[in-house]
């Protein structure tokens, strides 16, 4: 009983008040990130399905706020802080409501150091391990990591940036607008750029200034040297006490030194076609091509005494920096490393894996297998993760891992930051192979339908479609039959597509109605026992329209339009207005047909 009576007293004050008399608990702050799934209890596999591989779990976990940092960010990227000493912290970027908003969190830790809405008001383009460096066209702005609040700004235009060095742009100055220009009719028009001496005045070019990242000192501002545009010069680097700048463009890249009389291109470099990507503050510089229709690229090695392009580059899927003169890449034939020529070196595991996301210490992760994770320490895989799915930037932490921004396909419209506690990874494990080309579709043995004929000669629709074919819908009542959405030209406020029918089992248009879809861009099909219904969409709100066509011979039975009113009430928003149109057999005439459009064309397997 006595147990029973201090029992309902300790539920009772509970209830009352907290750990002093008579004061009321507080509130709980809600996390700024809830966990993706319920935490506990985690899946425990059973069984397997199918030939794969079974990813490792990782548990979700959440990210604590406070009570001035509440709900999450729509996240665009998230960036590692470069600080391998301090603790793993990532700096989350992107939106809430219609202002920009960036936050530092502690991965490890789970919770939110700090937020700000109002300092970096631009989008985050660099990070280093003591500002986040934010800009857009009104100039740049550097936010401290640890406070949160803003230690510099520039009015300069952002080019570029690599490790502590960022790279500005001063643009050129236009013209005075209010100066004399010279009379109608006089004899000749004088040189614009002439003074009243004669002596022709100096063309502004422009400036590249190299900015300290941590202060924002101008280290060196120099005019691009003639043959490099101004807008091309991208990085600067340092080369002991000197200082660099690297420009590329679509076909070239420049290696330019910085020196008492200015920049001076001191190589060029002919490229086939535009890099991927360019990392040449390191030993050695590297240049990455895509290669079309690949996930691999070519890669090579810049070097100062040797300013080209090697005859074989190194096809891979993913490198990364080990040291200098070291560096690590991912092909085909597994994770290897390679010396400053990109010659073999070792081995390191036969795994097939894709580009770095982020690393820490010995660990790093990589792209994998079907948009998954993995994770490797020294270079060879410890785990396989179930998620991130498709995330396209990551931080990772000693024990945890943080993700957000997804990579298309999978994109959502409000993206958050998700975090997950990291497997226990104390072995190397089997990684399914990332594909390097698609494979071919497989034929489709289907036993109780038979073998497809093949589709003969397409049969043509004269005075149809002459600027696009949109939407193809099967009638769900009639298999055999196909609704085609036909525009002749593009649509708009006036004009909108036409339906045309065919008839898979005769192989012949059953029908077509230029008119059949309202004015405006065609956005979906429906069809039913009696009709088929075509919607169109146009800019304005309220324009959206709706027409119904007979199913057997096109006539137009109904149009509905969606017309904005003065609302009653909240939930009376909008009224519709349905007109019936007289039915009609007739089809208008088509319109004048493009004679570079050939005619619309149906081609079909046909089953016997």
């Amino acid at each position: 009983m006595l147990v029973i009576a201090a029992a309902a007293l300790a539920a009772a004050g509970c209830r009352q008040g907290g750990g002093v008399a008579g004061q009321p608990l507080l509130a709980p702050v809600p996390p700024a990130y809830p966990a993706s799934l319920a935490p506990w209890p985690p899946p425990v596999p059973t069984a397997a399905i199918g030939r794969g591989v079974a990813p490792s779990y990782a548990v979700p976990a959440a990210i604590a706020g406070t009570a001035a940092v509440q709900g999450p960010i729509v996240v665009e990227r998230v960036w590692p802080v470069p600080d391998p000493a301090a603790e793993a912290r990532a700096v989350v970027t992107g939106t809430i409501g219609d202002r920009f908003a960036v936050e530092v969190v502690a991965v490890d830790a789970g919770e939110v150091r700090w937020r700000d809405l109002v300092a970096c008001q631009a989008p985050v383009v660099h990070v280093t391990a003591e500002v986040i460096v934010c800009a857009d066209a009104r100039g740049i702005v550097a936010v401290d990591v640890a406070a949160g609040v803003a230690v510099w700004r520039s009015p300069l235009q952002f080019a570029g940036a690599d490790g502590g060095l960022v790279v500005a742009r001063r643009p050129p100055a236009e013209p005075d607008p209010g100066a004399a220009s010279p009379a109608a009719g006089s004899p000749a028009a004088p040189d614009p750029g002439a003074t009243d001496a004669g002596v022709a005045a100096p063309v502004d070019p422009g400036a590249i200034v190299v900015l300290d990242a941590a202060t924002g000192l101008d280290l060196a501002t120099v005019a691009p040297p003639a043959g490099v545009r101004l807008d091309e010069i991208r990085v600067a680097c340092r080369r002991g006490d000197d200082l660099e700048l690297w420009a590329w463009g679509a076909d070239h890249l420049d290696r330019l030194a910085i020196g008492v009389g200015g920049a001076v291109a001191v190589a060029t470099v002919a490229l086939p076609r535009a890099p991927a990507r360019v990392s040449p503050c390191g030993d050695p510089a590297l240049v990455e091509l895509p290669i079309p229709g690949s996930i691999e690229r070519a890669l090579y090695a810049i070097r100062p005494d040797a300013p080209r392009l090697a005859d074989a580059p190194l096809i891979e899927r993913g490198f990364w920096r080990r040291g200098p003169g070291e560096v690590g890449v991912a092909t085909a034939a597994g994770v290897e490393v390679r010396d400053a020529a990109l010659a073999p070196v070792a081995v390191l595991s036969s795994a097939e894996v894709g580009r770095e996301l982020d690393s820490r210490g010995a660990r790093r992760l990589v792209r994998g297998h079907g948009g998954l994770a993995v994770l490797l320490e020294d270079d060879v895989p410890i785990a396989y993760l179930d998620v991130p799915s498709h995330a396209d930037s990551a931080v990772l932490g000693d024990r945890y891992l943080l993700a957000g921004g997804w990579q298309a396909p999978a994109r959502s419209l409000a993206d958050r930051v998700d975090r997950f506690r990291l497997p226990d990874g104390d072995r190397a494990v089997v990684v399914p192979s990332i594909m390097g080309v698609t494979p071919p579709v497989p034929p489709v043995d289907v036993p109780d339908l038979p073998a497809p004929v093949a589709a003969g000669a397409p049969v043509e629709l004269a005075d149809a479609a002459a600027w696009d074919v949109g939407a193809v819908l099967v009638d769900p009542a009639a298999p055999g039959r196909l609704y085609v959405a036909v525009l002749e030209q593009r649509p708009d406020a006036d004009h909108g597509a036409g339906l045309a029918a065919f008839d898979l089992a005769t192989r012949r248009w059953a029908w077509h109605r230029a008119d059949a879809c309202p004015p405006g861009t065609p956005v979906a099909l429906a069809a039913t026992a009696a009709v088929v219904v075509c919607g169109s969409r146009r800019s304005t709100p309220g324009g959206g329209r709706v027409r119904a066509v007979a199913r057997d011979d096109g006539a137009v039975r109904w149009t509905g339009a969606a017309t904005p009113s003065t609302p009653s009430s909240p939930a009376a928003a909008w009224s519709r207005s349905w007109s019936a149109a007289a039915p009609s057999s007739s089809t208008p005439p088509p319109a004048r047909r493009s004679a570079r459009s050939p005619p619309i064309r149906a081609s079909c397997h046909s089953w016997r």
